[in-house]
């Protein structure tokens, strides 16, 4: 698939990145960087924990695997979990010379996944990006910004080629990526703009294709999974309420309980007394 017209805007103006710092990061739990902003690029590969991030008025849930990226003066912030905090690799690079600088999240999103079959070569690049930026040997600089360049261009490339696979096949693959990450993810505080960036697709252009094909929203497939799961819950534990809304993704126990009986129609104390003992 030949690059769009964007994308040859990018290669264009594109400069090997210059390497601010790096750093490996284990954040506390529920550590939080309020929103903030600054005149470089950052990105954040994150390998281990959960936690959200916010950018251009959206938030987003994290999980390991996902690319954050901020262009310069782009507002951001950061939060981690309480359990299984984040842990990731963290670059502020600056691009030299490139004019005007090019945004990143024009071609990959704020945040984006690796792509599963070469997640660990690219995971190596920025790991080796960071092991050259912080040595102290021959070229060091130069050859950690040409990894840092290679895993940005790298990664606008297969976000091009999910897009053109995803519009070639109907959106059946992204409809099954979706499928999948829900079922692993449904107890995280996913948003729309979460299921659109693992599928690589606009949300707009996803919830018609959920639509066409499935005849429901990726938002009401989610709703869907987290009902079944906390039914079994309640069927099949003693956990508080509470504390089964939490395990699904509803933290707020009224809001929990008003999603359970729209879907269900009935309370979910009510759903626990009536299948008490059923398997």
């Amino acid at each position: 698939m030949p690059a769009d017209r964007s994308s040859s805007r990018l290669l264009a103006t594109f400069r090997s990145p210059g390497i601010v710092s790096c750093e490996d990061l284990s954040w506390g739990p529920s550590r939080t960087i309020e929103p903030h902003t600054h005149d470089f690029y950052q990105l954040d590969y994150f390998y281990g924990g959960y936690g959200t991030v916010s950018a251009a008025k959206t938030r987003y849930s994290v999980t390991p695997g996902d690319v954050f990226i901020a262009n310069p003066a782009d507002i951001h912030e950061f939060r981690a979990a309480a359990a299984l905090p984040l842990q990731g690799l963290s670059f502020k690079f600056c691009l030299h010379g490139a004019k005007p600088l090019p945004r990143f999240s024009n071609y990959i999103g704020n945040l984006a996944v690796l792509p599963k079959d070469s997640k660990r070569d690219l995971e190596d690049l920025l790991r080796r990006a960071c092991a050259e930026d912080n040595s102290s040997r021959y070229g060091h600089r130069e050859i950690a910004g040409a990894l840092l360049g290679a895993f940005l261009l790298l990664m606008v490339r297969a976000f091009q080629d999910h897009r053109r696979d995803a519009v070639s096949d109907g959106g059946g693959r992204a409809i099954d990526a979706i499928r999948g990450y829900i079922r692993a993810c449904y107890h995280l505080p996913l948003t729309l703009a979460d299921l659109g960036r693992v599928a690589g697709l606009n949300p707009r252009y996803l919830c018609q294709k959920f639509s066409r094909q499935i005849g429901r929203s990726p938002i009401a497939v989610l709703t869907e999974e987290r009902m079944q799961v906390a039914k079994r819950l309640l069927r099949s534990t003693q956990l508080p309420i509470a504390r089964i809304g939490e395990d699904v993704g509803y933290p707020d126990i009224y809001h929990f309980s008003k999603r359970f009986k729209a879907v269900v129609g009935s309370s979910p104390k009510a759903y626990r007394t009536a299948t008490r003992g059923k398997s």
